[in-house]
């Protein structure tokens, strides 16, 4: 990930499920070959899904599950809600690029 200061936050991950169109499911709480690892800054999995919202629109959904509520606060405080909200934007962005290409 980069951050709006150029930072860089670097992580493995894996995609735990994913549903073409509609979903996919992923975790940083286990990297290459499924092997465990120590998540940083804390593990969650995380969830994102879309379904039609008709007129071409298309509603976005993202969730995350912690394995304490320790973690669910860290993660709050870190600013969890505002930065997949800008990740929702530019995934927005993304998508009016491939309409345009399409």
């Amino acid at each position: 990930m980069k951050g709006p200061d150029g930072e860089v936050h670097a992580g493995d991950g894996m995609l735990l499920e994913v549903v073409p169109g509609k979903s996919f499911t992923f975790t940083n709480m286990l990297g290459k070959g499924w092997t465990p690892q120590d998540a940083q800054p804390l593990g969650i999995v995380g969830k994102f899904e879309f379904s039609d919202a008709g007129n071409g629109k298309t509603n976005f959904r993202s969730s995350s599950r912690h394995w304490n509520d320790a973690d669910t606060k860290k993660h709050a405080d870190m600013g969890f809600a505002e930065g997949w909200g800008i990740c929702a934007d530019q995934l927005e962005e993304v998508a009016k690029g491939l309409v345009a290409h399409a």
